[in-house]
């Protein structure tokens, strides 16, 4: 494991958080990250994994097994 030191100077520190976000530089690559934080989490995905394992011969009841069986596994695997 790595850890990467920066060296800040203390007037960084001194500054209001309102001055400190306008000296940041939002051009194309912040919004292209904040729009992959908005949709990373909407799981337009889930639909063609659905369709897909509809298509292999699952029915509907061990599809929804095997979705709660992911969710719990997610959920006992979680580190707080």
């Amino acid at each position: 494991m790595y850890f990467v030191c920066i060296e800040l100077p203390i007037s960084c520190f001194m500054k209001s958080k309102t001055n400190l976000m306008n000296t940041i530089q939002r051009d194309r690559q912040y919004y292209k990250f904040c729009a992959y934080g908005f949709f990373k989490n909407l799981r337009f995905f889930d639909i063609f994994f659905l369709l897909f394992l509809k298509q292999t011969g699952l029915s509907y009841t061990s599809i929804g097994v095997l979705y709660s069986i992911r969710q719990v596994v997610i959920n006992i695997m979680e580190v707080p």
